[in-house]
């Protein structure tokens, strides 16, 4: 890609992880979201986000967004992996705040880069295959900028496309984050942006806006990838499961309780 343009991966790891938290609990004795939580091996979802997002980035091009009440449990892995940018958020407002606000942070680093958006919380089964299929999905940008991509656990964009398909569908979402704009980067960006989420009302990325514009969608075909969102302690046991035997035994506690 042209210079400047280079990919970018955003990674989302602001999420409370509510739907989990038995399993979480069990697994780590607190109270801490999944992302953060050694749920499949020895590293973390976030981790293992993060080393599947390398495979399709160079790694000063990676960002990820977390939200501040979770700090004494991203510090640590924060620190390890050293992911070059975070957005920590004040609080969690849904995945689409969580999307813009970092969107716009990466609007005065790379204003014309391409950008896939990783969650924290899945389970991919090939990561190599599944960042073959990612690559496809920044050229099929290319070729059409003002479409957003999808793979099985990723979506692909221009970015400004993203940014376009937001203030399409959510507008006093993004006008309420355009205003904080000459702020960013800023000594008042902080006090700023917690004024700004006491007042927010949640809004989820994917009903609010990529169901709202499906012919702005194009989905890229996934083969030989299994994965999964990791929603529920059912799935994660099933998954665990398939990947070792021997974690059947450990999971053995907890899913008598399902």
């Amino acid at each position: 890609m042209e210079n400047g343009k280079e990919p970018w991966a955003l990674l989302l790891a602001g999420g409370d992880g509510l739907r989990l938290r038995s399993l979480t609990r069990e697994l780590a004795g607190d109270e801490r979201p999944k992302q953060f939580c050694r749920v499949m091996s020895g590293e973390t979802l976030l981790e293992q986000t993060w080393r599947r997002a390398l495979l399709t980035v160079h790694r000063a091009n990676v960002m990820a967004v977390v939200t501040k009440r979770h700090e004494r449990f991203y510090r640590s892995q924060l620190s390890t992996i050293e992911i070059p940018q975070v957005v920590s958020q004040p609080e969690n407002r849904g995945t689409a705040p969580g999307i813009l606000y970092p969107l716009l942070r990466l609007a005065d680093l790379a204003p014309d880069a391409s950008v896939a958006i990783f969650p924290s919380d899945h389970h991919v089964s090939d990561d190599r295959r599944f960042a073959g299929h990612v690559d496809r999905a920044f050229r099929a940008m290319e070729a059409d900028p003002e479409r957003v991509c999808g793979t099985a656990s990723s979506w692909s964009a221009a970015f400004g496309a993203f940014l376009d398909l937001i203030r399409d569908c959510l507008p006093s979402l993004f006008d309420a984050f355009a205003a904080l704009e000459p702020r960013i980067g800023g000594p008042g960006e902080a006090e700023a942006v917690a004024a700004l989420y006491r007042r927010l009302a949640s809004a989820d990325f994917s009903h609010e806006v990529l169901a709202a514009r499906p012919g702005a969608l194009g989905v890229i075909p996934v083969w030989g990838v299994t994965w999964s969102d990791l929603g529920s302690p059912e799935r994660v046991l099933r998954v665990r499961q398939q990947l070792e035997p021997r974690i059947r035994a450990r999971a053995s506690g907890w899913s008598a309780s399902l």
